[in-house]
């Protein structure tokens, strides 16, 4: 962007902006794979909002969209989006490692440790993209092991 005019990176930061706010996530998809000694573990999920699409292989969500009848406020924005996938992935790690244990692929010390870990590693990302986005300025001040602990 270095050879364009403040004007025309103006636009362009607008232009981005705008369309950063328009975006609505409609599905999350998250997935795992646990290495282990008898080989490896997958676990995949999604998870969707509001969609009327059929992932077995109909399009009626982008009929819709075409023929202008989708209703708005569907979907989520890319910071509760961001949010939402953390959850996710959060719940398709923990649940990479039951399978890998009960695969006897894992010790049940290695997935309690692993359980252990990934909580506090996503509760640690959820806080701080919290934190960093002013949702908890009305908050007194949480450290995301104090969160741990709820989750």
């Amino acid at each position: 962007m270095s050879d364009l005019t403040e004007r025309q990176k103006d636009k362009v930061r607008s232009k981005i902006a705008g369309l950063k706010a328009g975006v609505t996530v409609e599905k999350i998809t998250c997935t795992r794979s646990v290495k282990g000694k008898n080989g490896d573990t997958y676990v995949g999920w999604s998870a969707g909002w509001s969609s009327v699409q059929d992932d077995v292989g109909g399009a009626t969500d982008a009929q819709l969209s075409a023929e202008g009848e989708v209703p708005k406020g569907r979907g989520l924005g890319l910071k509760d989006a961001k949010l939402a996938s953390y959850l996710v992935a959060m719940e398709v790690d923990l649940q990479a490692h039951d399978h890998a244990m009960a695969g006897s692929n894992l010790s049940e010390a290695d997935r309690q440790g692993a359980h252990r870990a990934i909580k506090h590693n996503y509760t640690r990302l959820v806080t701080e993209m919290m934190l960093a986005s002013g949702a908890l300025d009305d908050e007194p001040e949480i450290e995301p092991a104090a969160v741990e602990e709820e989750a």
